[in-house]
C-alpha cells in the first residue's frame, strides 16, 4: 500500500513538472525519482536502527554513572566510541550505495547503448566508493556526537540530574530517527544515483556532456532553479570545494549557499536535493 501511494504521489508531481518546462527533462527528472525512492526507503529504514543502536549506547553508559560523577568531563565517556561507529557505518552504507550505483548506473547505460554491463570495478566508481563513504560515516557521527556534547553540557550547566539529562539524549536521537535518517537518506541516495549516472555516461562513449535538471516546482529552492540547464563537461566539477553560490532570493536580496563539505560534480546541490542530470550526446 505505502509503496503504490508513494508511486502515485510521484505521478502527481511529474505531472505538475510537466507542465513547467520542457517534457523530456520532466520524465527524465520523474524516471530518476521513481528509481531511486526504493533505495531512499532502504536506505533510510537502515539509518534509524543505526540510531537506535546508537542512543541505546549512549543510554547504557550513563545509567553507569554515579550522580557524583555527573559533570562536563564525564560527557565523552558517555558517548558512542566514534571510530567504531565510523565503521559500522562504513559497512552497513556500502552496500546499500553500492546497490543504487549498480541498478542506477546500468539502467542509464542501458538507455544509451544496448549490450554493455555497467562497470563497478572502473577506477572512478572504486574512487567514490572508497572515498566517499567513510567521509559521510565520519561526518554523520561527528554532526551526532557534537549535538550530544553542547545540549548534556548545557543540562549539566543547568544543574540536571541523569533523568533530565537522558531526556536531552532522547531528544537528539528523536531528531535523528526522523528528520536526519530522511535527510541523509535522501542526500546519500541521490548523491549515489547522479554519480553512478555521470559513470554511466562515461562508460557509454556515446556522452560528451551533462546538463543539471532541475524539478521546477513550489518546493524549489533559488540555487538549485539556479542550476537548472547548466552544462559541463563529463569528469568536470559544477563547483570546486570552498566555492560559493550566490543568487538573488524572493525579495531581492542575495542568498549564499557555500560548498564547504566537497566539490559539487553532480548533484544534490545541498542536503534534500532533488536534481538529477540528462545527456549532452556526442554529434557525428
Amino acid at each position: 500500500m505505502q509503496v503504490a501511494l508513494e508511486s502515485t504521489l510521484i505521478e502527481l508531481i511529474a505531472d505538475e513538472i510537466v507542465l513547467s518546462y520542457d517534457n523530456g527533462k520532466a520524465k527524465k527528472w520523474y524516471a530518476f525519482i521513481k528509481a531511486i525512492t526504493p533505495h531512499e526507503n532502504k536506505f533510510k529504514k537502515a539509518m534509524k536502527g543505526y540510531f537506535i543502536e546508537q542512543e541505546k549506547v549512549v543510554l547504557a553508559n550513563m545509567k553507569r554513572t554515579p550522580k557524583s560523577m555527573v559533570r562536563k568531563d564525564i560527557i565523552d565517556h558517555w558517548l558512542f566510541p566514534k571510530k567504531h561507529w565510523d565503521t559500522e557505518l562504513v559497512v552497513m552504507s556500502t552496500p546499500l550505495v553500492k546497490e543504487t550505483v549498480v541498478e542506477i548506473g546500468q539502467g542509464e547505460l542501458t538507455q544509451l547503448i544496448s549490450g554493455i554491463s555497467f562497470d563497478l570495478q572502473d577506477p572512478m566508481v572504486v574512487d567514490f566508493m572508497e572515498k566517499h563513504i567513510p567521509k559521510f560515516s565520519f561526518e554523520v557521527n561527528k554532526t551526532t556526537a557534537n549535538a550530544l556534547r553542547k545540549t548534556l553540557r548545557a543540562g549539566i550547566e543547568a544543574g540536571e540530574g541523569i533523568p533530565d539529562l537522558k531526556k536531552r539524549v532522547n531528544g537528539v536521537f528523536h531528531f535523528a530517527d526522523n528528520y536526519r535518517a530522511e535527510r541523509i537518506a535522501r542526500t546519500e541516495t541521490a548523491r549515489a544515483a547522479n554519480r553512478a549516472t555521470e559513470f554511466a555516461y562515461m562508460q557509454s562513449g556515446e556522452v560528451e556532456g551533462k546538463e543539471w535538471v532541475t524539478a521546477l516546482d513550489e518546493r524549489t529552492c533559488p540555487w538549485c532553479e539556479d542550476m537548472n540547464g547548466k552544462t559541463m563537461g563529463l569528469g568536470e566539477n559544477y563547483f570546486d570545494e570552498g566555492d560559493s553560490l550566490t543568487v538573488t532570493g524572493d525579495k531581492g536580496k542575495p542568498q549564499i549557499i557555500h560548498f564547504d563539505y566537497e566539490e559539487i560534480i553532480d548533484p544534490p546541490l545541498h542536503a534534500n536535493c532533488r536534481c538529477t542530470l540528462v545527456p549532452i550526446l556526442k554529434t557525428i
